[in-house]
Protein backbone atom coordinates (compact mmCIF):
# COMPACT_ATOMS: atom_id res chain seq x y z
CA UNK A 1 0.00 0.00 0.00
CA UNK A 2 1.49 3.62 -1.14
CA UNK A 3 0.45 7.11 -0.11
CA UNK A 4 1.45 9.56 -2.23
CA UNK A 5 3.60 11.60 -0.03
CA UNK A 6 6.80 10.49 -2.15
CA UNK A 7 8.58 11.79 -5.01
CA UNK A 8 7.67 10.44 -8.56
CA UNK A 9 10.98 8.71 -8.25
CA UNK A 10 10.54 6.60 -5.62
CA UNK A 11 7.00 6.02 -6.51
CA UNK A 12 8.74 4.37 -9.82
CA UNK A 13 11.23 2.82 -7.98
CA UNK A 14 8.39 1.21 -5.46
CA UNK A 15 6.21 0.25 -8.74
CA UNK A 16 9.05 -1.17 -10.37
CA UNK A 17 10.27 -3.40 -7.73
CA UNK A 18 7.01 -5.30 -6.30
CA UNK A 19 5.85 -5.73 -10.26
CA UNK A 20 9.38 -6.80 -11.64
CA UNK A 21 11.00 -8.24 -8.66
CA UNK A 22 7.86 -9.63 -6.31
CA UNK A 23 5.87 -10.42 -9.41
CA UNK A 24 3.17 -9.06 -7.76
CA UNK A 25 0.81 -6.81 -8.94
CA UNK A 26 -1.29 -6.01 -5.46
CA UNK A 27 0.09 -2.60 -5.21
CA UNK A 28 -2.59 -0.38 -3.89
CA UNK A 29 -2.70 3.67 -3.39
CA UNK A 30 -4.31 6.06 -0.85
CA UNK A 31 -5.98 8.09 -3.29
CA UNK A 32 -9.53 9.13 -2.64
CA UNK A 33 -10.27 9.93 -6.62
CA UNK A 34 -12.80 12.49 -5.34
CA UNK A 35 -10.69 14.64 -3.65
CA UNK A 36 -8.75 15.15 -6.29
CA UNK A 37 -11.13 17.35 -8.09
CA UNK A 38 -11.90 19.54 -5.11
CA UNK A 39 -12.35 23.27 -4.56
CA UNK A 40 -9.16 25.00 -4.73
CA UNK A 41 -9.14 28.33 -1.66
CA UNK A 42 -6.52 30.16 -2.41
CA UNK A 43 -4.70 28.82 -5.79
CA UNK A 44 -1.97 27.14 -3.92
CA UNK A 45 -2.43 25.47 -0.69
CA UNK A 46 -6.00 24.84 0.98
CA UNK A 47 -7.87 21.84 -0.73
CA UNK A 48 -8.85 18.75 0.32
CA UNK A 49 -6.08 16.60 -0.85
CA UNK A 50 -3.37 17.57 1.74
CA UNK A 51 -0.50 15.43 0.15
CA UNK A 52 2.37 16.64 -1.82
CA UNK A 53 2.40 14.29 -4.43
CA UNK A 54 -1.24 12.66 -5.43
CA UNK A 55 -0.96 13.18 -9.02
CA UNK A 56 2.54 11.92 -9.21
CA UNK A 57 1.10 8.73 -7.44
CA UNK A 58 -1.43 8.32 -10.07
CA UNK A 59 0.39 8.95 -12.67
CA UNK A 60 2.82 6.46 -11.86
CA UNK A 61 -0.30 3.42 -11.17
CA UNK A 62 -1.72 4.60 -14.50
CA UNK A 63 1.73 3.28 -16.24
CA UNK A 64 1.50 -0.14 -14.41
CA UNK A 65 -2.36 0.14 -14.88
CA UNK A 66 -3.21 0.12 -11.59
CA UNK A 67 -4.58 3.37 -11.23
CA UNK A 68 -7.76 1.32 -10.07
CA UNK A 69 -6.55 -0.46 -6.90
CA UNK A 70 -7.55 2.12 -3.87
CA UNK A 71 -8.05 1.75 -0.32
CA UNK A 72 -11.42 0.56 -1.51
CA UNK A 73 -10.29 -2.32 -3.50
CA UNK A 74 -7.33 -2.81 -1.06
CA UNK A 75 -11.03 -3.61 1.04
CA UNK A 76 -12.56 -5.68 -1.15
CA UNK A 77 -9.51 -7.78 -2.03
CA UNK A 78 -9.20 -8.63 1.99
CA UNK A 79 -12.25 -9.69 2.08
CA UNK A 80 -11.93 -12.51 -0.96
CA UNK A 81 -8.22 -13.28 -0.34
CA UNK A 82 -5.80 -14.26 2.39
CA UNK A 83 -2.49 -12.32 3.14
CA UNK A 84 0.22 -13.52 4.24
CA UNK A 85 2.42 -10.32 3.76
CA UNK A 86 1.30 -6.42 4.16
CA UNK A 87 4.11 -3.97 3.35
CA UNK A 88 3.12 0.03 3.77
CA UNK A 89 4.83 2.85 2.33
CA UNK A 90 3.47 4.78 5.15
CA UNK A 91 2.73 9.12 5.31
CA UNK A 92 4.41 11.65 6.51
CA UNK A 93 1.44 12.86 8.05
CA UNK A 94 -1.21 10.09 9.14
CA UNK A 95 -3.60 12.91 10.21
CA UNK A 96 -4.00 14.37 5.98
CA UNK A 97 -5.25 10.46 5.78
CA UNK A 98 -7.86 10.14 8.35
CA UNK A 99 -9.28 6.86 6.82
CA UNK A 100 -5.71 5.12 6.12
CA UNK A 101 -5.53 3.67 9.70
CA UNK A 102 -9.37 2.52 9.49
CA UNK A 103 -8.40 0.62 6.55
CA UNK A 104 -5.40 -1.10 7.59
CA UNK A 105 -7.38 -1.99 10.83
CA UNK A 106 -9.10 -4.48 8.61
CA UNK A 107 -5.52 -6.19 8.05
CA UNK A 108 -5.08 -6.86 11.02
CA UNK A 109 -5.13 -10.87 10.81
CA UNK A 110 -2.35 -10.36 8.03
CA UNK A 111 0.75 -12.32 9.45
CA UNK A 112 3.68 -10.46 8.78
CA UNK A 113 2.77 -6.40 8.44
CA UNK A 114 5.78 -3.75 7.42
CA UNK A 115 5.86 -0.08 7.83
CA UNK A 116 8.40 2.23 5.31
CA UNK A 117 8.57 5.28 6.22
CA UNK A 118 9.31 8.08 8.61
CA UNK A 119 6.68 9.15 10.64
CA UNK A 120 5.93 5.74 12.72
CA UNK A 121 4.69 7.21 16.14
CA UNK A 122 1.07 6.51 14.77
CA UNK A 123 1.42 2.39 14.06
CA UNK A 124 4.30 0.72 16.22
CA UNK A 125 1.89 -1.61 18.52
CA UNK A 126 0.46 -2.91 14.47
CA UNK A 127 3.32 -3.14 12.17
CA UNK A 128 5.87 -6.54 13.08
CA UNK A 129 8.65 -4.49 11.15
CA UNK A 130 9.31 -0.71 10.90
CA UNK A 131 11.72 0.43 7.93
CA UNK A 132 12.52 3.97 8.47
CA UNK A 133 13.50 6.31 4.95
CA UNK A 134 14.56 10.06 4.55
CA UNK A 135 11.98 12.89 5.07
CA UNK A 136 11.47 15.54 2.94
CA UNK A 137 13.98 17.43 3.80
CA UNK A 138 16.44 14.47 3.64
CA UNK A 139 15.93 13.66 -0.22
CA UNK A 140 15.92 15.04 -3.48
CA UNK A 141 13.23 14.44 -6.19
CA UNK A 142 10.20 15.26 -8.05
CA UNK A 143 6.42 16.04 -7.38
CA UNK A 144 3.74 16.97 -8.88
CA UNK A 145 1.27 19.25 -7.40
CA UNK A 146 -2.69 19.65 -7.84
CA UNK A 147 -2.28 21.66 -10.95
CA UNK A 148 0.06 18.98 -12.67
CA UNK A 149 3.11 20.70 -12.83
CA UNK A 150 6.24 18.88 -11.49
CA UNK A 151 7.93 20.38 -8.83
CA UNK A 152 11.81 19.42 -7.81
CA UNK A 153 13.17 19.35 -4.45
CA UNK A 154 16.47 18.99 -3.32
CA UNK A 155 17.51 17.50 -0.06
CA UNK A 156 18.46 20.12 2.91
CA UNK A 157 20.19 18.06 5.83
CA UNK A 158 19.91 14.95 7.43
CA UNK A 159 17.68 14.41 9.81
CA UNK A 160 17.88 10.41 11.00
CA UNK A 161 21.30 9.04 10.62
CA UNK A 162 19.91 5.64 10.20
CA UNK A 163 17.36 6.09 8.02
CA UNK A 164 17.51 5.22 4.55
CA UNK A 165 16.77 6.27 0.79
CA UNK A 166 14.09 4.15 -0.41
CA UNK A 167 15.95 2.53 -2.89
CA UNK A 168 18.26 1.45 -0.61
CA UNK A 169 15.21 0.16 1.40
CA UNK A 170 13.67 -2.12 -0.87
CA UNK A 171 17.22 -3.67 -1.54
CA UNK A 172 17.19 -5.07 1.95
Amino acid sequence: MITPQYTSEELEAIYHFFIQTVKTQAIFHTIEAQKLSDTVVDELLLRQDKNPNSKGLLATAKKYNLDNQDLFYFGEQLKTKSWKTLVVFGPEDPQSMPNFLNVLEKGKDISTKVLIGTQITYATSFFDLILPTLTFVEKNGTLINFKGLEQKINSATRCVEAAKPLSEVLCL
